[in-house]
């Protein structure tokens, strides 16, 4: 793909996406994030086996113990990125305007992104008229950001960015853009630098190590951010909805067995102490069945989101690896753009993090049914009150 392609391309990716963060309070760990995802402790099979990787505070199944190293681990990376405040490099926009440095969003910017997220809010915005929709963004001071490059002279370039970010703004034109292939997409941007007879695209080979970050480590690495922000929101809901089914039948197991045991309450016989016992075993023993059936299925469904993860920070970790974290870049053009690239990967240590806390989560959820068995057997707890 062209230079011009993937430089307007960028302006739109980082324009709508972005991470929540700081800007100029990042700096890029020197970490694999894909071996960091490889080396999650991967959820139990059996509610026995949960249990034995669990200790007992106040009465709950723990796993701090066992986790403890992973989630210390990427918690002290996760600070490192926070941590330092590059007060030079905000010294250095104000003094030298770079013309290669990306403009960070700013806060109303990236609420209006995510809020963008939500169909809902989508839908209403959709519904406005374009000068509805630029007022709306004037009053909520949402101001969509962009590259800045020594090509921006070119004045074919300069219309042709305005005319695809306005176009953009268009959820018709949206979904076109996205139903179109990649060869697709560079003729409409050449069509449109064409129209205005000014210049020509051509493919070049580029060696500058500027360009090498503005057209393809950044570009790369914003695509995976913004897959990595769309994918996590969903599985943010899936996991939920999940909870919510496992909780259900939980409860209906409980209700059931309630309403026997009030029954049988209300019935003048003399075995009725043996009969209510034996509905709280049989109530025991299907919610210890259903909690086997739980942690199959959210294992199931761990799984599946760790592997979705690691193929989508693949081409954020590769970029990443081709500076070394950082360390080959000694331009100072080319430095300004370490803060954007930090975003991605802060987040991208955060969804790590976010699967370490669901494996103990699972982990835990489960050992808990062996205690509660344990305790119900011991006669110390039941699983419904009489």
């Amino acid at each position: 793909m062209n230079f011009l392609s993937y430089f307007l391309k960028s302006i739109l990716v980082l324009a709508i996406i972005s991470g929540n963060r700081n800007l100029s309070a990042q700096q890029i760990s020197k970490v694999n994030l894909l071996e960091l995802t490889d080396k999650i402790i991967v959820p139990s099979n059996t509610l026995d086996e949960a249990y034995k990787k669990c200790e007992l505070i106040k009465n709950k199944c723990s796993a701090k113990t066992i986790y403890h190293s992973q989630l210390s681990e990427i918690e002290n990376l996760i600070k490192a990125n926070s941590a330092q405040q590059v007060h030079q490099q905000e010294a250095d926009n104000v003094k030298d305007k770079n013309p290669n440095a990306v403009s960070p969003p700013s806060q109303a910017t990236l609420i209006f992104a995510r809020q963008m997220q939500d169909p809902v809010f989508k839908a209403q915005f959709d519904k406005l008229t374009p000068k509805q929709k630029v007022e709306y963004m004037k009053d909520h001071q949402v101001v969509l950001p962009q590259f800045h490059n020594s090509t921006n002279n070119d004045p074919s370039i300069q219309i042709a960015q305005k005319t695809l970010m306005d176009k953009m703004r268009d959820p018709s034109f949206r979904d076109e853009w996205n139903k179109k292939s990649p060869q697709e997409q560079d003729d409409y941007v050449k069509k449109i630098v064409n129209e205005n007879n000014t210049a020509k695209v051509e493919s070049t080979e580029l060696k500058n190590t500027d360009q090498l970050m503005l057209t393809t480590i950044l570009p790369i690495s914003s695509k995976a951010n913004s897959d990595l922000h769309i994918f996590m929101d969903q599985h943010i809901k899936n996991w939920k909805k999940l909870s919510a089914k496992n909780k259900a039948i939980h409860d209906k197991i409980t209700a059931t067995a309630s309403l026997e045991i009030i029954k049988k309450s209300l019935t003048k016989d003399s075995k009725n102490a043996i009969k209510l016992k034996e509905i709280q075993v049989v109530a025991m023993k299907k919610q210890v069945q259903q909690a086997q059936e739980d942690l199959n299925n959210y294992k199931a469904f761990w799984e599946g989101s760790r592997d979705r993860i690691r193929l989508i920070i693949t081409p954020l970790d590769s970029s990443l690896s081709k500076i070394n974290y950082g360390d080959a870049v000694i331009n100072k053009n080319e430095q300004k753009q370490l803060p954007t690239l930090s975003v991605y990967q802060t987040y991208a240590l955060n969804c790590i993090q976010s699967m370490m806390l669901e494996s103990k989560m699972i982990t835990e959820n489960a050992a808990n049914w062996v205690y509660r068995n344990k305790l119900f057997e011991q006669g110390k707890q039941l699983p419904v009150k009489k």
